[in-house]
């Protein structure tokens, strides 16, 4: 039996005190005060008031004496609800210490069997309380860098699953994340590894090892095909490891930027080895056989002592020279600064220029403007296409027309040559002559077509390309007209359809 003659109970208060736990008993007296008759408080614990005395010296004080008074007022109305209920509690009870210090206690209060005496229990949680706020706090911080995070981030626990995900998580790997395992997200959006194979990174990581950036392709919710870089790091509590971040940047942009870089390369080395082919054939077709008869010229007057034909020399050489200012024109920039149709009004007006016995004509009307790629590839094509006419064709009228069909520009060269069947074109292009095979495939890589329709009345070759830019600013009017504007060709008068000679016809580069 205790002092005052009540049972012991189950568990001794010193061994709450021990446990952490306060244990006071208070009878309110003849005056309605409750006071103190025991006390046990735990270890190195002071009073709120700052009353540094034992416990066995507390007896007989006033509660409401050891406590400050705003929280006097909630342990009082606690007292008054356990003495008419039974029992009565208060968590999180704020206590202003008398040296500044704040701190939060739970109260639990009981009447015992004697109707008269209360006993009153007393937790501090302070700590668990700020370890709750700090926890929200840096929970809160958490989300908040995360959320406002670019790249996709996933955090999973120990387990693999995930317990947060920022938006663009969410929008790339699908809703809701949180609680799903990290092998049904994977699985969900068909993550594939690019990189060398090897250990998974989450084996990697929550064993304490370091894992490598991977790359990894997958479809995203919205269908999206998406490249990322990959980046997996611990996730850790006091130093133990208790989960991992995932950290997925986006990098489909630049994985496209670096293949149309790629590709653009390969189209740049294509198109140097395409002009050095293109040049080499129109040297053989042009110049180096035209140079070549002229020495077979010279040749036969030294071996068979026949008089040289001073006038056949000169009329090959002169070719010969046309041919390679042709070739010197075409090496430089596409001159079609002023449209597709002022381009081909000089290239009739220069052809003419250089020969008077030229036969050439431009007719249709103006051409909308393309893009300047488009028209300066137009222009490559017909006027090879020309120069094909004089040098199979030298006595065949050329004509050049040029019209807008179906939302297409269309460029036609025709002459009145031998013409050139398939068959004698395919065997051309086998003994090296690429001329019309290249010309074909860069019009096909614009979007455009060529065609050639050869028979023994003559060659038409016809080049379409869509019209990108109808509206745009036409060149000058040429009508029939094949001139520069209202320039008539030098040496020669205003363009005669009647003239002749263009070549033209075999079409065999």
């Amino acid at each position: 039996m205790s002092e005052a003659g009540r049972p012991e109970p189950a568990v001794p208060d010193r061994t709450l005190a021990a446990l952490g736990l306060g244990v006071v008993r208070v009878r309110r007296d003849a005056d309605g005060v409750h006071r103190i008759l025991g006390a046990h408080r735990p270890p190195h614990e002071p009073m709120p008031n700052g009353c540094e005395a034992r416990d066995e010296q507390l007896a007989g004080a006033a509660l409401t004496d050891t406590l400050p008074p705003a929280t006097a007022e909630v342990v009082l109305a606690l007292l008054a609800e356990a003495e008419a209920a039974g029992t009565a509690e208060r968590d999180g009870v704020e206590v202003a210490w008398r040296d500044g210090a704040e701190r939060w206690y739970r109260f639990a209060a009981a009447r015992e069997d004697d109707g008269a005496t209360l006993t009153v229990l007393v937790l501090d949680v302070t700590s668990a309380r700020t370890q709750r706020s700090s926890a929200a706090q840096v929970a809160a911080e958490r989300a908040a860098v995360v959320g406002a995070l670019r790249d996709a981030v996933v955090i999973l626990d120990a387990t693999r699953r995930v317990i947060d995900a920022n938006e663009a998580a969410e929008a790339m790997l699908g809703t809701p994340l949180a609680g799903r395992s990290w092998e049904e997200v994977r699985k969900r959006v068909r993550i594939e590894r690019l990189s060398e194979p090897g250990a998974r990174l989450l084996d990697l990581v929550l064993n304490g090892h370091e894992a490598p950036p991977v790359d990894v392709r997958f479809v995203a919710t919205d269908g999206r095909e998406v490249y990322a870089d990959v980046v997996v790091e611990p996730l850790r509590v006091d130093g133990e490891i208790v989960g991992a971040v995932v950290l997925l940047a986006d990098v489909t942009e630049a994985r496209r930027l670096e293949a149309e870089r790629s590709r653009l390369i390969e189209r740049l080395l294509s198109q140097q080895d395409d002009l050095s082919r293109d040049l080499a054939s129109a040297l053989h077709d042009g110049p180096v056989q035209t140079l070549t008869q002229a020495l077979m010229t010279v040749g036969m007057a030294r071996d068979f002592g026949d008089a040289l034909d001073a006038e056949a020399l000169g009329t090959l050489l002169e070719r010969a020279a046309g041919e390679l200012r042709g070739l010197m024109g075409e090496l430089a920039s596409a001159p079609v600064g002023e449209g597709l149709s002022a381009a081909l009004g000089d290239l009739v007006a220069d052809w003419m220029a250089e020969d008077r016995h030229a036969a050439m004509h431009l007719s249709g009307p103006d051409l909308p403007r393309l893009s300047p790629a488009r028209e300066a590839l137009v222009y490559r094509v017909a006027a090879e296409a020309v120069r094909n006419a004089r040098k199979h064709a030298p006595d065949s009228p050329v004509r050049v027309h040029q019209a807008v069909e179906d939302g297409e520009v269309v460029v036609t060269i025709a002459d009145e040559g031998p013409g050139c069947s398939p068959d004698d074109q395919q065997r051309a292009a086998e003994d090296g002559h690429l001329g019309l095979v290249l010309s074909r495939e860069r019009m096909t890589a614009a979007g455009g077509t060529m065609t050639i329709d050869a028979d023994g009345s003559g060659t038409r070759v016809e080049l379409r390309a869509p019209a990108s830019r109808l509206g745009g600013r036409r060149a000058g009017s040429h009508g029939d007209a094949p001139t520069r504007g209202d320039r008539a060709p030098t040496g020669g008068g205003p363009v005669d359809a009647d003239r002749a000679t263009v070549d033209g016809g075999g079409w065999s580069s």
